[in-house]
């Protein structure tokens, strides 16, 4: 049943099945006629609309599970929410109690407007057996869908909490905290300063300004982003074109096409970059750095890496300054180098080489500290 503290309208659709028709009968009212089954499956969809108005620094807070939730945007100053639920049972019995475990919470305050859906005590096992639209779950003959559709006018800040179902964002300025797992996650153009954090996820972003994340187990995919910061473990993460990122990663599969900066640390983590454009600073242990294009004319290169397979490809005659110490570490360079060898110690196999790739005059610099892996330098 449906627990709200302000007047709102349900509409509930009940479908009687037989084996030839399904006859929608439309109810709009608070009494509820009894759902009724034919075929040995009862069906029953309820709706509930509301909007609040908003002035600038209010928040909206929306915790979901078991659907989606589509994010769009109004040029009105009201927000506007739209829960749709559609249930299914084996007979009538079961399909009353899946529908009266769920309630959900519209309120609204000064600085806040929160909609949560809400699963009574004692009801947890219900949903247990439940198969979402993510198909997370285990299936069973009892089915449960909820979905919100918020529409919110650019300035306010918004906060969505959702489990067992997908998120869609459609451009927009506003400030996310978005926490999902067990979804999908898509979203337009991202110009606030954002901040996910997902877990048995799919994503996909086309732009993204700003953002802090947190990610587990998933697949990030973004077009395009200015600035990023990214915790993340057990993923795959592809980024088009970025100016600035800072990582901590274990686990994960990095790919990026273009970027001006990158700094952070990578565990037992594939990194394959096609191109640098002023700086990196990695640490890098138990994993592979793939570096297909480091272009002319870049700051500086620093890695400290240990059991790492380290490949990095320079144009041929680029002129930088290189700082290498390697401790049981291959070391393979071009011969056109003109770089000097020390040896440090022979029973380490530790070696220094220093100097400049050609005679030309450079600000570039490439300092690498390896431990054990290998570390190749090519020229194309």
């Amino acid at each position: 049943m449906f627990s709200v503290t302000m007047k709102t309208k349900i509409m509930t659709t009940i479908y009687i099945m037989n084996y030839r028709r399904i006859i929608p009968v439309l109810i709009i009212c608070l009494a509820m006629i009894p759902s009724m089954a034919v075929g040995q499956t009862a069906i029953e969809t309820r709706t509930l609309k509301k909007s609040f108005p908003v002035t600038e620094g209010m928040s909206l807070e929306v915790t979901n599970k078991y659907g989606k939730v589509h994010l769009s945007k109004t040029s009105a100053d009201s927000v506007n929410i739209r829960i749709e639920m559609h249930a299914s049972a084996p007979n009538q019995s079961k399909l009353k109690k899946l529908v009266d475990g769920v309630t959900f919470e519209l309120n609204s305050t000064n600085y806040f407007i929160i909609a949560e859906t809400r699963f009574l005590k004692g009801r947890a096992n219900i949903f247990e057996g439940i198969r979402n639209i993510t198909n997370n779950l285990i299936s069973s003959e009892s089915k449960v869908e909820i979905n919100y559709y918020v529409m919110v006018p650019d300035f306010i800040d918004i906060k969505i909490d959702n489990r067992y179902g997908d998120i869609y964002v459609e451009s927009t300025s506003c400030d996310l905290d978005i926490k999902m797992s067990n979804g999908n996650f898509n979203a337009e153009d991202l110009s606030g300063n954002n901040v996910f954090d997902l877990s048995f996820y799919d994503a996909t972003i086309n732009s993204c300004e700003r953002a802090r994340m947190n990610l587990s187990y998933g697949e990030l995919k973004i077009s395009e982003a200015s600035d990023l910061n990214i915790v993340s473990s057990s993923s795959r993460i592809e980024i088009d074109s970025i100016n600035n990122l800072r990582l901590d990663s274990k686990r994960d599969k990095y790919y990026i096409r273009d970027i001006d900066k990158i700094e952070g640390e990578g565990y037992f983590t594939e990194f394959e970059i096609e191109k640098i454009g002023t700086s990196a600073g990695l640490n890098t242990k138990y994993g592979s750095l793939r570096i297909i294009n480091l272009e002319p004319g870049f700051s500086i290169l620093s890695i400290d890496s240990d059991y790492t397979t380290i490949d990095i490809s320079t144009l041929k005659g680029s002129s930088f300054n290189v700082d290498i110490k390697a401790v049981n570490c291959p070391v393979n360079l071009p011969g056109e180098w003109q770089l000097e060898e020390k040896t440090i110690s022979e029973e380490r196999k530790e070696y220094l080489y220093f100097g400049r790739t050609n005679i030309k005059e450079s600000g570039s610099q490439v300092k690498i500290n390896c431990e054990r892996g290998k570390l190749l330098f090519y020229e194309k």
